[in-house]
C-alpha cells in the first residue's frame, strides 16, 4: 500500500512536469505538490516512527509568499505491536515564505495547522488539531518542476505531543501569471537590466539603457556639452568645444589677451593672465605652499616663512653662609630668573647641584650640600609653581671645589648652588 501510493505520487508529478502549458516565467499561479513524509513520534504516544503520504494544491501569490492545502494518509502501528494498526488522515493548511527568489535553490520557512483523524481498532476514533513550523529548501529541476525538502516540528494540541516530520516531494507548476517588467524611464530597457535608470525620455540609449553620446564635429566634446557644435576638424577647442586661441604658458588666458605671457606652470592667474599673490610674498598662488604668510616676512622658494633654531640657556649661581642652607633675599632674585626661564620654555628640565667647602666632617658636608640643593628646588616649586618632576637636586658635599679651600675667599666660592639649563627656540625671519 505504502509503495503503491508513493509510486502514484511520483508518476503524477512526472506527468504534470511534462506538460508544455507550464512555465517558470511567472510570478504567481497554482501548483500541485506530492509529498512523502516520515514522522518521528513523541515517545509518549507509544507509536512506531512511520511514513506518511500527501497530495496538495498550492498557490504562489508572488515569488516570495505561497499557501497550500495538503491532504494525506498514514498507516501507524503501536510500539512492539505490529498487529495494532491505526489509520491516520490529515488535512493541512500551510504558509510558505521563500528566500533567494530568483535562484534555483530557494530556502523557505513553513508553518501551518492541520486536522487529524485517527481510526483505532474496534471502531474507536479520535481527532486532533496540530500546529507545525519548520524550514526547507526547493530546487528547480525544470521550468515546471521543483524538488522540495523540509523538516518541521509538530505540536499536538490535545495531548501536548511534540513530533518531528521530514518531507520530500515534488512541486509541479500549473500555469501562472508574470508581472510585466518595469521601465521607469521609458527607454525600452527594463529596470532590472537598466544601468542608467533615469535617462531623459526620448534620448537614444544603448543595450544597457545608457545614453549614446555623440561628438558630431569630432572635437572631443560631446554634443550635449558642445557650445560650438560645428567646429572645423583639427581645431583646438576648450572645455565647452569652442576654438581656443594659442596659450603658450597654459594659464587659461589666450596669448592675445595675456599681459604676463611667461607665467610659471600651475600658478594661479587673474583675468589678465598675471600671477596672483594673495600674501604678497613673491610666490604666486598655486605655487605657494604657505599662502597666508604675514606681509614682510622672509620666505623660502616654497613661500613658507624662514625659521631658524636659536640656542638659549640660563645659569644659576648662588653662595651660602658657612654651615647654612637658608635662602635669602639675595638668592631669591637669581632663583626668580631661573623660574622665569623654565616657565618660558616648559619642556626644559634642570639639575641643581649643592656644594660645600672642606671644613667639617665630609659626611656632614654631603648632607649640608643636599639641603642647599633641596632648598633651591623647594623655592622653585613652592614659590614659582615649577613642577617637581622637572627638577633634580643633588648634593656633592666638598667633592667638587671651584676655588682654593685654603683661603676664606676660596671657601666662600665653594659654598654654592649652581645649575645650568639650555634649549633651542624658533626664530621666524
Amino acid at each position: 500500500m505504502k509503495l503503491k501510493t508513493l509510486t502514484v505520487l511520483l508518476t503524477a508529478g512526472a506527468v504534470l512536469a511534462s506538460s508544455p502549458t507550464w512555465s517558470r516565467e511567472r510570478d504567481s499561479g497554482a501548483y500541485l505538490t506530492g509529498l512523502l513524509g516520515y514522522t518521528f513520534f513523541d515517545h509518549e504516544r507509544q507509536l512506531e516512527d512511520d511514513p506518511n503520504y500527501g497530495l496538495g494544491l498550492g498557490y504562489d501569490f508572488n515569488r516570495r509568499f505561497s499557501a497550500e492545502v495538503v491532504g494525506g494518509i498514514a498507516d501507524l502501528e503501536r510500539n512492539n505491536d505490529n498487529s495494532y494498526e491505526i489509520d491516520q488522515r490529515f488535512y493541512r493548511l500551510d504558509g510558505l515564505i521563500h528566500f533567494n527568489t530568483d535562484d534555483v535553490w530557494r530556502p523557505f520557512i513553513i508553518g501551518g495547522v492541520s486536522h487529524n483523524d485517527f481510526d483505532y481498532p474496534n471502531s474507536n476514533k479520535q481527532n486532533e488539531t496540530q500546529y507545525n513550523l519548520g524550514a526547507g529548501i526547493k530546487h528547480e529541476i525544470s521550468e515546471a518542476l521543483d524538488l522540495r525538502l523540509d523538516v518541521r516540528g509538530v505540536y499536538g494540541e490535545e495531548d501536548e505531543s511534540k513530533d518531528t516530520t521530514l518531507n520530500l516531494g515534488l512541486v509541479a507548476m500549473l500555469g501562472g501569471n508574470s508581472i510585466e517588467p518595469e521601465d521607469s524611464d521609458g527607454d525600452g530597457v527594463y529596470d532590472d537590466e537598466d544601468a542608467c535608470p533615469d535617462t531623459t525620455y526620448g534620448v537614444e540609449v544603448d543595450a544597457e539603457g545608457c545614453e549614446i553620446e555623440r561628438d558630431s564635429d569630432n572635437d572631443g566634446v560631446m554634443d550635449a556639452d558642445d557650445e560650438c557644435p560645428n567646429t572645423q576638424a583639427g581645431t583646438t577647442v576648450d572645455a565647452v568645444g569652442c576654438p581656443v586661441v594659442g596659450d603658450q604658458d597654459n594659464d587659461g588666458v589666450a596669448d592675445n589677451e595675456d599681459q604676463c605671457p611667461g607665467t610659471p606652470a600651475k600658478a594661479e592667474v587673474d583675468s589678465r593672465g598675471c600671477p596672483l599673490d594673495s600674501d604678497k610674498d613673491g610666490i604666486a598662488n598655486g605655487l605657494d605652499a604657505c599662502p597666508s604668510t604675514p606681509q614682510g616676512a622672509k620666505v623660502d622658494n616654497r613661500g613658507c616663512r624662514i625659521v631658524l633654531q636659536q640656542a638659549v640657556s640660563m645659569n644659576l649661581g648662588i653662595n651660602f653662609a658657612s654651615n647654612s642652607a637658608e635662602i635669602t633675599g639675595e638668592h631669591a632674585s637669581e632663583i626668580s630668573k631661573l623660574a622665569k626661564f623654565m616657565t618660558e620654555y616648559p619642556d626644559t628640565k634642570v639639575v641643581i647641584e649643592g656644594h660645600t667647602d672642606d671644613r667639617g666632617n665630609a659626611d656632614y658636608n654631603k648632607q649640608l650640600s643636599q639641603r642647599r640643593a633641596d632648598a633651591v628646588k623647594q623655592s622653585l616649586t613652592d614659590t614659582y609653581g615649577i613642577a617637581a618632576s622637572r627638577i633634580d637636586a643633588i648634593g656633592y658635599g666638598e667633592e667638587r671645589p671651584v676655588a682654593d679651600n685654603g683661603t676664606a675667599a676660596g671657601r666662600a666660592d665653594n659654598r654654592r648652588v649652581v645649575a645650568n639649563v639650555s634649549t633651542t627656540k624658533r626664530v621666524e625671519q
